[in-house]
């Protein structure tokens, strides 16, 4: 594999190539080395301790990256137009977004732990009953439209697009989008 370069063409010199050329610039004087291959074993370590270090800078620097991405598409979901929803087997809400909560006309606290069919008409229970045992069953993004009647007591309709997905420990799972086509 090449090394990578940058805009200017020079090729970017590796972890170990920098080190090297570090300590080379400020040698330290050992007195008394009784051989040549202490010697060179003492210079090895200090590469080797130059190139942790130089690892550990790219480390941190990775890691405030990623802290800036996952901060960034939290905020993509937390704030975005249309409500995000995760959902167990049975339809419990175990994850939503805040515009989740808007379309359901309640806090986002009272709606995580509770059914999604608690917002809805009592017709529309079968269909999102169904609408969960095809997304599970065939593991592939399934549309339903639903009646939602929030905490206001106005209907709402509303478009479920869901797919299945993993979780952590393994166990199935809706990533849900509900949009509001009132």
């Amino acid at each position: 594999m090449s090394p990578k370069k940058p805009s200017d063409s020079r090729p970017v010199k590796t972890l170990r190539e920098r080190a090297k050329e570090m300590a080379l610039a400020a040698p330290t004087e050992i007195e008394g080395m009784p051989t040549e291959n202490v010697q060179r074993l003492v210079h090895e370590l200090q590469i080797h301790q130059i190139e942790l270090e130089l690892q550990n800078e790219e480390l941190r620097k990775s890691q405030l990256d990623l802290a800036q991405a996952r901060d960034r598409l939290s905020d993509l979901y937390e704030y975005a137009p249309v409500g995000y929803l995760t959902l167990d087997r049975r339809g419990t809400i175990l994850e939503a977004n805040l515009a989740t909560a808007e379309i359901l006309g309640t806090h986002r606290a009272s709606i995580l732990g509770r059914p999604l069919a608690s917002f809805m008409l009592t017709d529309d229970g079968d269909l999102l009953y169904l609408h969960l045992l095809r997304v599970f069953e065939t593991g592939v993004k399934h549309v339903c439209d639903l009646q939602l009647v929030g905490r206001d007591e106005l209907p709402r309709n509303v478009r479920l697009e869901s797919v299945r997905w993993l979780d952590e420990q393994e166990l199935p799972r809706t990533r849900t989008i509900m949009g509001d086509i009132t």
